[in-house]
């Protein structure tokens, strides 16, 4: 599923890639879903690590950024668990981030978990 705020977040990262100067750039994205925000993220040339708590949704993702064509930066794609402890410790020491992007990160289906 391709949220509404993916598409929006995606073209706010390419329309102002020249204020943020992504190239280089260190990029920590949380709730990656379909890729489309790390996609964009890498074509402006941000190293970005692309997060999401379901394996499963990561796969569809990495079909996407393969199908992307050539990248600028650089699109790695983790399992991350909010609550898992050993995932936040590895998030931490994977840092330092030049910034951390998400979108549609609580919705009906998981607004009631425990994060």
């Amino acid at each position: 599923v391709l949220w509404e705020a993916a598409i929006v977040l995606a073209d706010y990262v390419s329309r102002n890639g020249a204020a943020f100067r992504w190239p280089g750039r260190r990029v920590l994205e949380l709730g990656a879903g379909t890729g489309l925000v790390a996609i964009s993220l890498a074509l402006e040339g941000a190293h970005v690590v692309a997060t999401d708590g379901n394996p499963r949704v990561l796969e569809g993702a990495r079909r996407n950024v393969d199908g992307a064509g050539q990248l600028a930066g650089e699109v790695a794609l983790e399992v991350f668990d909010w609550n898992s402890a050993e995932d936040l410790a590895r998030m931490r020491e994977a840092g330092p981030w030049d910034a951390i992007v998400g979108s549609d990160l609580v919705y009906p289906g998981n607004a009631g978990r425990r994060c």
